[in-house]
C-alpha cells in the first residue's frame, strides 16, 4: 500500500469462455508476461484517483470521442503520484464476434488519431506499409498469416484458440485501415460534453 500516491493503476484479467474470446485477448490487452510497471498505462476500467489528481491531470479531455482514458492516464502518470498495483485486478470480458472485434479495433485506431498518440500511430502506419509491400511481394502475405499464430502461441497452445489468430489479425488490419481512411474523410464529428467528478 502506497500512502503517498494520489492515483493508482491496477491491472486487468481478460476473460471469456470461448476459444474466440481467448484469442481476442492478446490483440487488445497487455498480457501478464508483457506487463512492465514502468511503462504501463491503465484504462478507465483499472484506475483509481483522488479528486485532486483529477484536477491536476485535467480529467478526461472533452474534445475526444475515443482514447480519452489513454490521454488522461498519461497525464496522471506525468503529473501526479501514480502507483502501479498489479494485484488490483478487474475482469474484462472480451467481445464474442468478429463484427464486434472489428468495431473495437476501429474505435481504438480512430481514438489514436484523435489523440495524436505517436506510439500507436507508428503501429498504424506500419499496417499500411506492410500491405504496400505485400502488393509487390505476394508470397510474404502467406507467411504473414502464420505470424499471429507464432506470436500468440506464447499465450496459448490450444489449437482452437490459435486457429482464430490469422482471421483476427486480418480483421484488425482491416479495421485500422478503415478507421484511418474514415478519420481523414470530411464526416461530421460529434463532440462529447466534458465530464466532471
Amino acid at each position: 500500500e502506497n500512502q503517498t500516491a494520489d492515483s493508482v493503476a491496477g491491472f486487468y484479467q481478460p476473460t471469456g469462455e470461448t476459444p474466440f474470446q481467448q484469442a481476442v485477448a492478446p490483440f487488445v490487452a497487455v498480457m501478464p508476461n508483457q506487463f512492465n510497471p514502468d511503462t504501463y498505462l491503465p484504462s478507465s476500467r483499472s484506475v483509481a484517483f483522488t479528486k485532486d489528481a483529477w484536477r491536476v491531470a485535467g480529467g478526461y479531455p472533452g474534445h475526444l470521442n475515443y482514447c480519452e482514458d489513454l490521454v488522461f492516464a498519461r497525464a496522471l502518470k506525468s503529473q501526479t503520484r501514480l502507483a502501479v498495483a498489479p494485484g488490483a485486478i478487474v475482469h474484462w470480458r472480451q467481445v464474442s464476434t468478429l463484427p464486434q472485434f472489428f468495431r473495437q479495433i476501429a474505435t481504438y485506431a480512430r481514438g489514436d488519431w484523435e489523440a495524436d498518440y505517436t506510439p500507436h500511430l507508428l503501429k498504424i502506419i506500419s499496417v499500411f506499409l506492410r500491405y504496400t509491400i505485400f502488393i509487390f511481394v505476394k508470397p510474404l502475405f502467406l507467411l504473414y498469416l502464420f505470424w499471429p499464430i507464432l506470436k500468440h502461441s506464447r499465450q496459448s497452445r490450444d489449437p482452437q484458440v490459435l486457429i482464430w489468430a490469422p482471421a483476427l489479425q486480418l480483421t484488425a488490419d482491416a479495421a485500422i485501415i478503415f478507421a484511418t481512411i474514415t478519420f481523414f474523410l470530411p464526416f461530421p464529428r460529434i463532440t462529447p460534453q466534458p465530464q466532471s467528478v
